[in-house]
């Protein structure tokens, strides 16, 4: 079971949290979702927790390409900064080739851990017209835990 969950209750944060293997069907509802969220034209920050997700087959990563590509210029005028969590030390070192050879859109940071960015994601809402944070680093860490239970209850 794959799931991708956004909470957009944090406004102007979104949480983006990937467990399990996602679809064609995930991404694809997932990047609609994302388009309710461009269409209020409002800038905001993104975190998005990938520590629990199982890498798609090459295909369906193969798809994200021009849903992405379409995003690019909404996400270069509307969000702030994007920072993912990703705790595996070999694909953080392929995002970041990645990034280095297609420039996000935003500031972009790739951590190992949700403290990590959190902290950086703190600091570019401070330095931004959003200034601070809407909610509390623990609230943030409490947040993505549950919502991940769903999956650890099913594998356990």
């Amino acid at each position: 079971m794959a799931a991708i969950t956004v909470i957009d209750d944090h406004w102007p944060l979104v949480l983006v949290i990937y467990s399990g293997e996602p679809t064609s069907i995930d991404l694809e509802e997932y990047h609609e979702g994302l388009h309710s969220i461009y269409e209020r034209g409002d800038r905001f920050g993104v975190l998005t927790d990938l520590t629990r997700v199982i890498p798609p087959p090459r295909k369906v990563r193969m798809e994200e390409l021009p849903r992405i590509k379409a995003e690019h210029e909404r996400a270069r005028k509307q969000l702030i900064a994007s920072s993912v969590i990703i705790e595996s030390d070999l694909v953080r070192a392929i995002v970041g080739g990645i990034l280095y050879l297609e420039r996000p859109p935003a500031p972009y940071k790739v951590s190992s851990n949700v403290g990590e960015g959190y902290d950086w994601m703190e600091q570019m809402f401070l330095h931004s017209e959003l200034g601070s944070m809407p909610l509390s680093r623990d609230w943030c860490l409490e947040l993505i835990e549950k919502a991940h239970l769903p999956l650890r209850t099913l594998n356990q």
